[in-house]
């Protein structure tokens, strides 16, 4: 179970998080770890609504709910968004 450090941004709040995940997690757990991390912590900025997404934050690109974040290369430092 290889923990990774990433930072993830949070539009919503206007805020940068940094958070471990697992690596070998799938993206759906993420977003739904993600989601209730934020939800807590944003003070009221952020709720989960049910069809949130886990995407880059350098390109945009919105990650495959059925992959894992290892298969996807990320990996340390690695810059995400929750939308």
């Amino acid at each position: 179970m290889d923990k990774i450090l990433t930072e993830v941004y949070l539009p919503a709040s206007g805020r940068t998080y940094e958070i471990y995940l697992n690596g070998d997690m799938y993206v759906y757990e993420a977003v739904q770890l993600l989601t209730d991390i934020l939800s807590e912590i944003s003070g009221g900025f952020f709720c989960g609504s049910g069809s949130d997404v886990l995407c880059s934050r350098e390109d945009g690109t919105i990650y495959d709910f059925d992959k894992k974040l290892s298969e996807l290369g990320i990996k340390n430092h690695s810059r995400l968004m929750i939308l």
